[in-house]
């Protein structure tokens, strides 16, 4: 229902690249179609989580209505999965857990949300697909695409007897058109982990009628059937929450979301998800780090010559107009959007920009330095001012001279480097290597005798306490309690950087059978 644009924002200090995401013009006419956008624009605002896509604004045009969106560089779920099978093969089981373990981070944020009055807006997805599901290169997964989403104050109904998603992800009340909640999203996202991990769809027939008779008949198979390598812990975990009876499932993705993480024992981190993505589409990362260093420093007659040099075809459904007037904010304020791409497909997008400007003197020499980081996503500062470009990235027509790079990444020491530019000297290469920040965690139980494990890993104990002063700021670790005649207890925790960690876990009593 709608087309996307890669864009540069004018008015962000430093400008950033941004995505527009404009109703179809066709279906900008069916109030309908109008109302489910605006619904779109008003539940996606609210939203401000790290596992969903960041709206940045909500902006009203001659050319109708769009979202200003986050720029994110990776590939969605479904590309993964089709890439794997394209090399003939499995996903690790870990990998694809991990990835669905951080979309229901999001999904259950969204689940929770209140609004201005306090009361739940009780908002629910409807359509997790992988297609909606992202992650970047540098293993952030953010859910995608909350047009269709169910929020008990939205202003588009659905009209009776119409089901909105994708048949082979609907839940079986969302068929049957009985009252959803959370619970729908939770099957959904179960049945893309069972796709990632068997490589191909739960319920995989010939029409969508028969798939929907089988989901209404509970005719799930089994994804150890497909691969042994699945524990059975985790075959389990996707059972339930498959589940036809709604009561039978998990009761929210947050429980759904802790019993995936148990499967693992120990969490896959960020920078793990991101190496394997990196691992998988080696290619088009190191495209992308090109494209990056080429938009980073194009100013409007770059940005033309990049149009005519790419020779790309248009992509079917891309519009290329031009927007010649700033467009207005409600409000009254003004931003102005540059477009960059016609499509947010790597190399396929047209490049057009505004204004034609006026013919210049030849540039003075420049030169090139690629700045890569492990890990990846780090922002780059040049010469004191922020970019906004992250690694890996080129920069391009940078003047001759020193110049002084630094780079920052959440959770991750800053580094700093002196990089000569000369005409003799080929364009160099900088490479940063980011080590992660370490907090204290000083932990307490009771009783005093109880047995403690990190992550799987025995922890001393004296006097009922502990202090672990190396564990990775940003991760979460998850601590069992355990002793004989008290009921065990987990707890997922983080470090912080800035101050020590307390944690205080006190076990309760069995009650003896009357």
């Amino acid at each position: 229902m709608a087309e996307v644009y890669l864009a540069r924002d004018l008015g962000a200090s430093p400008p950033r690249l941004c995505v527009l995401k404009r109703i179809l013009p066709e279906l900008a006419k069916n109030p309908d179609y109008l109302k489910m956008f605006h619904d779109e624009c008003r539940i996606a605002s609210l939203m401000t989580h790290p596992n969903v896509v960041r709206v940045f604004d909500t902006v009203r045009s001659p050319q109708g209505p769009f979202l200003v969106m986050e720029y994110l560089a990776g590939q969605d779920l479904h590309d993964v999965g089709a890439r794997a099978r394209r090399n003939g093969l499995f996903i690790p089981w870990d990998f694809a857990a991990g990835l669905v373990i951080e979309a229901a981070e999001g999904i259950a944020y969204a689940h929770q949300l209140k609004g201005a009055d306090g009361q739940p807006l009780q908002i629910v997805h409807r359509d997790l697909t992988p297609s909606n599901v992202f992650v970047t290169w540098d293993g952030l997964v953010k859910v995608l695409d909350f047009g269709i989403a169910h929020a008990q104050h939205r202003m588009s109904k659905t009209q009776q007897g119409l089901v909105k998603g994708k048949a082979q992800y609907l839940a079986p009340e969302q068929i049957t058109g009985k009252a959803l909640d959370g619970r729908v999203d939770q099957f959904a996202l179960a049945v893309v982990l069972y796709q990632l991990l068997a490589g191909k769809p739960m319920f995989d027939l010939d029409n969508e009628l028969a798939c929907l008779h089988a989901i209404l008949e509970g005719k799930r198979p089994s994804v150890r059937e497909v691969r042994q390598d699945v524990p059975e812990a985790l075959e389990q975990v996707m059972a339930r929450a498959t589940r036809v009876n709604p009561d039978e499932r998990f009761p929210s993705v947050k429980v759904f979301r802790d019993a995936l993480g148990a499967c693992l024992g120990a969490e896959v981190t960020r920078v793990a998800l991101g190496a394997r993505l990196r691992e998988l589409f080696a290619s088009e990362f190191e495209s992308h780090a090109q494209l990056m260093g080429k938009l980073a420093s194009a100013g409007t007659d770059e940005l033309r010559r990049l149009y005519e040099g790419a020779r790309h075809p248009e992509p079917s459904g891309a519009r290329t107009e031009l927007m010649s007037e700033p467009h207005r904010a409600p409000g009254g304020s003004s931003r102005r959007y540059v477009l960059l791409g016609g499509a947010l497909v790597l190399g396929a997008g047209l490049l057009v920009a505004l204004g034609a400007g006026a013919k210049k003197a030849p540039p003075p020499p420049t030169g090139s330095i690629t700045v890569r980081s492990d890990p990846p996503g780090a922002t780059v500062v040049l010469d004191g001012k922020p970019t906004t470009w992250s690694t890996p990235v080129v920069l391009d027509h940078l003047a001759l001279g020193d110049h002084r790079l630094s780079l920052s990444l959440a959770d991750r020491k800053s580094a700093e480097q002196q990089v000569s530019l000369t005409l003799e000297a080929p364009a160099p290469t900088v490479h940063f290597v980011l080590p992660p920040l370490i907090g204290t965690l000083r932990l307490r139980v009771h009783p005093v005798t109880a047995r403690v494990t990190i992550d799987g890993k025995p922890l001393p104990i004296a006097d009922g306490q502990a202090k672990l002063e190396d564990l990775v700021v940003g991760e979460r670790y998850l601590v069992r309690a355990e002793a004989p005649g008290f009921s065990a207890r987990e707890v997922v925790t983080r470090v912080s950087a800035d101050e020590v960690t307390e944690l205080e876990l006190e076990l309760t009593p069995v009650q003896p059978p009357r």
